[in-house]
């Protein structure tokens, strides 16, 4: 009878020690690693044309998503003018997180030399083209935005909205 008496009290201890040193072992396992996110580089290209009625309108022809940093690049405060395009990512509460602003991708700025040889410049107003962006991709992005500007201090009309 003595043998059992020291032997429960043993065979408990052991058993405990036992379920301690695995649950350590699970919330070891269960903490999520640190794991790095490399940086990737999102390709847009839209189709921009003019509708019959003379609106503008855009649409994703493709979308490329690959792995890659852009080098740094230098951007000044330019006013906008009507016709210019932004590019917006947007977080999935469209919080704005990445801007690119371009000039009217419908008007083309073309030079030409006349039979004298001296050089002249004439802007062409297109009824529709292709616009490649490349930017870089932000891991919170959800969306992709196109907007146009029509008027000087006027907000910005949404062209498209696509999801990454």
């Amino acid at each position: 009878m003595k043998k059992i008496t020291l032997l429960a009290p043993l065979l408990g201890l052991i058993v405990s020690l036992v379920f301690a040193s695995c649950a350590t072992y699970q919330k070891k396992t269960a903490q999520k690693e640190n794991v790095i996110v490399k940086p990737k580089l999102l390709f847009l290209t839209y189709s921009i044309f003019k509708t019959s009625e003379g609106n503008i309108q855009a649409k994703l022809i493709d979308k490329i998503i690959v792995e890659g940093k852009m080098k740094e690049s230098i951007v000044g405060n330019k006013m906008f003018e009507p016709g210019d395009i932004q590019c917006i990512q947007v977080n999935k509460n469209s919080m704005e997180i990445n801007t690119i602003n371009m000039s009217n991708p419908l008007v083309k700025t073309v030079e030409y030399s006349d039979e004298t040889g001296r050089l002249f410049k004439k802007q062409i107003e297109l009824d529709s083209t292709q616009l490649s962006i490349r930017m870089q991709l932000h891991s919170q992005s959800k969306f992709v935005v196109l907007k146009r500007h029509n008027t000087v201090g006027n907000s910005p009309i949404t062209l498209t909205k696509n999801e990454l």
